[in-house]
């Protein structure tokens, strides 16, 4: 089966005019090298207009989050990994932590979660299990700082949604994450979970002025990018 469908995807390449990818790191990912002179970069358009406005970073209720899939792929243990490290590291004040999702690994989150705030006594981490994609985006701009952990990505669209709350995100560097964020400037990017806590830490314990100007930049970058006109420039 797997043979067969690989000769149709590659009869459908030879019949097409174009190709069209959201990022160029797509075209490695995907094993589209051979077809580069057929390729284009067409980003697909955001409805800005249904986002929410951006909360101001220090007023959000939540320090860090998890929003997807609870399963491997979407690296939802890494994230539980993660955060027990850093929940060992901080001595004093520690994060208001939100996971928002549904999947295979449910059953795991909801006993982590568990665990952690009786050991705390009393709730750490809020889990709110699958939750309506309206209600997703209020969520993103009542938290500070989201970690997207995935094994093999695209673009995420919970990294879009992240950005255009202002809400910083730390994302492991897979697909074409890295031709959408900029290391420092517009989020955070892992190469690993080794040393993923230290660097979540240095980002938590950033002061409150950098932390809202990094939010208002990410903010209004990604709706530079993404906005309307600039997309049909693209396509065009």
């Amino acid at each position: 089966m797997a043979r067969i469908l690989s000769i149709a995807e590659t009869i459908a390449y030879l019949l097409s005019d174009k190709l069209l990818v959201e990022s160029p790191r797509t075209i490695e990912t995907l094993r589209l090298n051979a077809w580069k002179h057929k390729i284009y970069i067409a980003r697909q358009p955001i409805e800005l207009e249904q986002c929410l406005e951006r909360k101001n970073i220090m007023s959000r209720q939540y320090d860090l989050g998890y929003i997807g899939r609870l399963s491997l792929e979407k690296g939802i243990d890494t994230f539980l990994k993660i955060i027990i490290e850093v929940l060992r590291i901080l001595k004093h004040r520690k994060p208001r932590i939100v996971i928002v999702g549904g999947g295979d690994l449910e059953s795991l989150v909801n006993k982590v979660s568990v665990r952690i705030n009786k050991a705390f006594g009393y709730e750490i981490i809020t889990y709110h299990g699958w939750t309506p994609h309206e209600k997703v985006l209020g969520i993103l701009n009542n938290t500070k700082i989201v970690i997207i952990p995935s094994r093999a990505e695209g673009i995420p669209n919970v990294l879009l949604e992240a950005m255009l709350c202002g809400t910083i995100p730390i994302v492991f560097d897979v697909g074409g994450v890295r031709d959408l964020m900029r290391d420092g400037l517009t989020g955070f990017l892992l190469n690993s979970d080794t040393g993923s806590a230290i660097k979540i830490l240095n980002v938590i314990n950033m002061n409150v002025h950098s932390l809202e100007k990094m939010s208002m930049i990410i903010y209004k970058y990604v709706r530079t990018i993404y906005s309307k006109e600039r997309i049909k420039r693209l396509w065009n």
